[in-house]
């Protein structure tokens, strides 16, 4: 049969390890955190607002290219 042993904390200690939690510094397993990890939005608003803001700036890093002139009438 193994024992497990439990930390006591102490208030000050878990209101510190929340704001950590909060603040990103550590993460609940303690890993440690990688630039390939998803990026969250608290609302459907916020990711809309980030997606348009890339799709601008998206289209001002595009060359202009020539024109294409109109089709011909009738085809």
């Amino acid at each position: 049969m193994s024992r497990t042993t439990r930390k006591k904390l102490k208030d000050d200690d878990i209101e510190n390890m929340l704001m950590r939690l909060e603040a990103g510094e550590i993460s609940e397993d303690d890993a440690e955190s990688d630039e390939d990890d998803l990026d969250f939005y608290p609302s459907r608003k916020d990711l809309q607002a980030v997606l348009e803001d890339k799709e601008v700036s998206d289209e001002e890093e595009v060359p202009e290219t020539e024109e294409c002139p109109d089709p011909p009438p009738g085809s």
